[in-house]
């Protein structure tokens, strides 16, 4: 194994539980992210960092003001220069790699009850290695929720202050979004940086001309000068928050009888 325990001692661990709505159409995609960020435990932390930066010398060469995609080459690797410009003359990072110092667990709400025997049964529950141990053992929680499938009132059912109480922060995905496509070095890096209440990765969508999101504010923006911004507006597809913030935001919503009508409809 190529995993240092020294590594991740050194280190500040960050919690993060990642709550997940899962319609049988977005099975694959979830259980796929689920084996992908178990990966990261299980000795490719050094790998899984290397690539993460493996587009910084095409940033450097365009320039500060470089107007990059991320559909050529691929977003999972997509660079920003804080990323790019933490490294020693060696070539070495200054950064924590946050495929190990990330340590996420997930909650899945599983929409259909043969989707949750069918999530128990999928190899990424028996996916670890007895030679090879894992730095951290992931742990896939999965509620059925096929009683009552809408998403927020679920959030505010199962992501109670007793649930998220080890954890730094509570990260709400839609099952149709890939945690693979994400950098997930340099998301966490400006997270850490940042420390920001609420946040949310922007969702590029499947090519230039189909956008991930109705909100223009939201869409990606082709300038390596904004790496991140404040925005008036954090979709439900995909928003991070501080445990803490999101407790009190849950408690104020779920002792407001009108809204919490509004979100039981759905």
């Amino acid at each position: 194994t190529d995993i240092d325990i020294d590594e991740s001692a050194s280190a500040s661990i960050t919690k993060v539980l990642i709550a997940r709505t899962m319609s049988p159409s977005e099975f694959t995609n979830v259980m796929d992210d689920i084996m992908y960020v178990k990966s990261f435990y299980q000795s490719l932390h050094k790998r899984w960092m290397e690539k993460s930066q493996s587009q910084c010398p095409t940033l450097k060469q365009a320039g500060y003001a470089a107007k990059l995609e991320p559909f050529s080459n691929g977003s999972q690797t997509f660079p920003n220069h804080l990323l790019c410009n933490d490294e020693e003359e060696n070539g070495t990072t200054t950064a924590d790699n946050n495929y190990l110092t990330v340590r996420a667990d997930f909650m899945i709400f599983a929409r259909n009850e043969v989707w949750v025997k069918q999530t128990m049964d999928h190899p990424s529950f028996n996916s670890n290695n007895d030679n090879n141990p894992a730095v951290h053992e992931v742990n896939v929680d999965v509620r059925d929720v096929s009683s009552n499938p809408h998403k927020v009132w679920n959030w505010i059912l199962h992501a109670t202050a007793e649930r998220l109480e080890k954890y730094d922060y509570i990260w709400f995905v839609d099952g149709d979004v890939s945690l693979k496509s994400l950098n997930w070095q340099a998301f966490w890096q400006q997270v850490k940086l940042m420390r920001p209440k609420i946040t949310q990765a922007s969702v590029i969508g499947l090519s230039p001309e189909e956008h991930g999101t109705a909100h223009n504010t939201l869409r990606f923006k082709q300038d390596a000068r904004l790496m991140a911004a404040e925005v008036p507006i954090v979709e439900v597809q995909a928003p991070l928050l501080e445990t803490r913030t999101w407790v009190a935001y849950r408690n104020f919503l779920a002792n407001d009888p009108m809204v919490m009508n509004r979100v039981v409809d759905g």
